[in-house]
This record gives C-alpha cells, sequence and structure tokens, in this order.
C-alpha cells in the first residue's frame, strides 16, 4: 500500500470515529465521556494530522530518491 493510500485510510477512518463518537456522545455526556474526549479523542485527531504531515514529507522524498535513481 502506498503512502498517500494509506494516509487517506488513516484519515478516513478517524474521520468515521469521530462521527460515532459525535452521535455517542449526543446520549453519553458525563464528565467520564468528556474525559475521554479530552484525552483520547483530540489527542488522536491531532497525532493523525502530524502522522499524515509526516507521510506526505516521506512521501516527497521517496518519489525524489526515485527521480534520482532513473
Amino acid at each position: 500500500m502506498s503512502l498517500p493510500s494509506t494516509r487517506s485510510k488513516l484519515q478516513k477512518e478517524t474521520r468515521d470515529l469521530i462521527a460515532r463518537w459525535d452521535r455517542t456522545a449526543e446520549e453519553w455526556n458525563d464528565p467520564v465521556s468528556r474525559r475521554l474526549q479530552v484525552e483520547y479523542l483530540e489527542q488522536l485527531e491531532r497525532a493523525v494530522t502530524r502522522a499524515s504531515e509526516a507521510m506526505d514529507a516521506m512521501h516527497e522524498v521517496i518519489c525524489r530518491a526515485q527521480r534520482d535513481c532513473e
């Protein structure tokens, strides 16, 4: 699987998870759910954003290396 397709899949799955969480949070809204959102889901979103940026940068480096080897 290529880096761009892996990045896209990671982003899609994260969006799906957040959408499911949003639906769950409509019914489950207490201190525990808010802590789960702050301590895990918000951090996950930031981590996925950073990972996606790193994957884009790695993809550029790999493409450049492939061109240089031709």
